[in-house]
């Protein structure tokens, strides 16, 4: 994350996208290891003695918050949105100081936009839509600037009722594939807690995974360009990558980088088509991906194991037809039992 956007965070002077984009980087995986690290300096720093400021200063925010929320009902409804929960007991310490932060951007943001209203026109509120899949179910959208989305299995995607007259930006967490509307006046931008997707028009996926530790983003038509979010304290700019047809580039939250490759249709947007595709997958691959796509939990007998992988596609195919050809290659027998399915 930029530390000029988070300076600009806790000076009031962020947009509300810009203010969505940090809150969503705290909760990513990537933000809270950066997070935890940048507190793990603080309290070395601060002799131990970081950890009881931040708790005092939590309580004294969250009187604040009663006030802001009485005064303004929408800064209630954002701050229920980012809430940090403290439940593990081991996480007290940072988990505390990242409240600290969200809470102390929130108010100096609404704090910043009360004060403006008081002296000019009040600001119309943006009335944001969320639609997301559970695992086994899929979702195609069309938005109102005639993009067509297709949303995987266990996704999010949040977008405006209404694009303004500058861009069309919606924030994902998951997989979905964008066909795009062309508007040379207005860039169409997908936002993950990690990259930043801006295109013209044309058609791509977004795919987050979080097991692989990987955000990979790729172009069936068009041009897109990638950029990081997430700028490491050495950096002195960002990165960024144009993608053509056929082209992707994976960012790793382990290290930050990002690497530009080619894809084949069927890895990156067989999906879309309800084709399930494999080449090379092992069985824990592929077992990963049924559980996703028809979600079904797997009951793996011990004693069972296979060191063979799996090469092929399914199209259209029930569980059943899809388990009974896997079976070969894996050399397995299975049971189905509603939605569990025994492996032995």
């Amino acid at each position: 994350m930029s530390p000029l956007l988070i300076r600009k965070f806790f000076e009031g002077k962020c947009t509300s996208e810009e203010v969505h984009e940090i809150l969503v980087w705290i909760n990513s995986a990537s933000g809270k290891c950066q997070l935890e690290k940048e507190f793990e300096k603080y309290d070395e720093n601060m002799g131990g003695q970081g950890a009881l400021d931040s708790e005092a200063l939590f309580s004294k925010i969250k009187e604040k918050i009663k006030v802001k929320e009485r005064s303004n009902p929408a800064f209630r409804d954002d701050r229920k949105d980012w809430e940090f929960q403290r439940k593990r007991r081991g996480y007290k310490k940072w988990y505390a100081i990242a409240a600290v932060m969200v809470l102390v951007g929130c108010l100096a943001f609404w704090g910043a936009k009360m004060d403006k209203s008081e002296h000019s026109m009040p600001v119309q509120k943006i009335e944001m839509i969320t639609k997301s899949t559970s695992i086994g179910q899929k979702l195609q959208l069309t938005l109102v600037d005639g993009s067509h989305v297709y949303l995987n299995a266990g996704s999010k995607l949040i977008f405006p009722r209404h694009f303004d007259d500058q861009v069309r930006e919606v924030y994902l967490e998951g997989e979905a594939f964008f066909d795009v509307e062309r508007d040379e006046q207005r860039p169409f931008i997908v936002k993950t807690p990690n990259t930043t997707t801006r295109v013209l028009g044309t058609s791509f996926v977004v795919k987050e995974s979080g097991h692989l530790g990987e955000t990979k983003v790729g172009v069936l038509t068009g041009k897109v360009k990638v950029t990081n979010n997430v700028m490491d304290e050495n950096s002195e700019r960002k990165l960024q990558f144009t993608l053509l047809p056929m082209e992707a580039v994976s960012y790793s939250y382990v290290d930050g980088s990002m690497t530009k490759s080619r894809v084949e249709y069927d890895e990156m947007f067989a999906w879309k088509d309800n084709i399930i595709s494999f080449k090379a997958a092992s069985f824990q691959e592929v077992i990963a991906v049924l559980t996703k796509w028809y979600g079904v939990r797997f009951d793996i007998r011990k004693g069972f194991s296979s060191s063979k992988d799996f090469t092929g596609r399914f199209e259209h195919e029930s569980l059943d037809h899809v388990l009974e050809g896997l079976s070969f290659t894996f050399q397995f027998n299975y049971r189905i039992e509603k939605e569990k399915i025994l492996i032995y």
